[in-house]
C-alpha cells in the first residue's frame, strides 16, 4: 500500500504545504454520512478541531492523522495530509547529478530536517529513539539514554546529537548530517 510505502521512506512525498481548506478529508466525512460532531466522537477529539481542520484554520497532529488514515482505510494522501507526487522530470542535461540533494531533504517552513524526514516515514519520536537504541545495543553500547523527549529536542534545534546518534540517525534515514541539519 501506498501509506506503507511512504512510511518506509521509498516513496519521498512532500508534506502538503497549503493550509487551505482540507477539502479531501470534509468529503470522506460528508461521503460517510458523518457530521463533524460524529467524527470527533469516533477519535476523541474536539468537534472544534474538525471545523478547524476542514476550514484549514489548523494543522491535524501526526496522531490524529494516522487515527483518522485507520479510521477512514484511506491513506494520508487520499485525506489530503500529503501532497501528491509531482511528476518525474523528464532527462535533460541539466538534470541534476546522481548525488544532488532532492527537494525531499528540504522541508517546509516550520519543520526541521530531522523531523521532516520522520514524519515522511510515518514514525514516532519514539519509534526513532527504539531504534537509536537497538543500534547503539548492537554496537555493544547498551548505556545509551535515548528517549523519544531527547529526540524531540533535537527536532526542535533545542540540543544536538552526540556523535553517535548522529552516525545512528544518519544510517536511518540515509542520508548526511548536512541533510538532516545536524550540524
Amino acid at each position: 500500500m501506498l501509506l506503507q510505502e511512504v512510511r518506509s521512506g521509498s516513496v519521498p512525498f512532500p508534506l502538503a504545504q497549503s493550509r487551505g481548506p482540507n477539502t479531501h478529508l470534509r468529503f470522506h466525512r460528508e461521503n460517510r454520512g458523518w457530521s463533524q460532531r460524529r467524527l470527533a466522537e469516533l477519535i476523541d477529539v474536539d468537534p472544534s478541531m474538525i471545523a478547524q481542520w476542514e476550514n484549514g484554520q489548523r494543522g491535524i497532529d501526526p496522531s490524529y492523522q494516522q487515527k483518522l488514515i485507520e479510521l477512514f482505510g484511506k491513506d494520508a494522501i487520499e485525506l489530503g495530509f500529503l501532497a501528491p507526487p509531482e511528476p518525474e522530470p523528464k532527462a535533460t542535461e541539466e538534470a541534476a547529478s546522481p548525488g544532488t540533494v532532492q527537494s525531499v531533504c528540504n522541508p517546509p517552513p516550520g519543520y526541521s530536517p530531522l523531523k521532516y524526514q520522520r514524519l515522511l516515514r510515518g514514525w514516532s519520536q519514539q519509534d526513532v529513539a527504539d531504534e537509536l537504541y537497538q543500534r547503539c545495543c548492537a554496537e555493544g553500547k547498551s548505556d545509551v539514554g535515548v528517549s523519544a523527549d531527547l529526540v524531540s529536542r533535537w527536532e526542535l534545534g533545542k540540543s544536538k546529537p552526540c556523535p553517535l546518534y548522529r552516525k545512528h540517525l544518519c544510517q536511518l534515514y540515509h542520508m548526511t548530517t548536512e541533510q538532516l541539519g545536524l550540524l
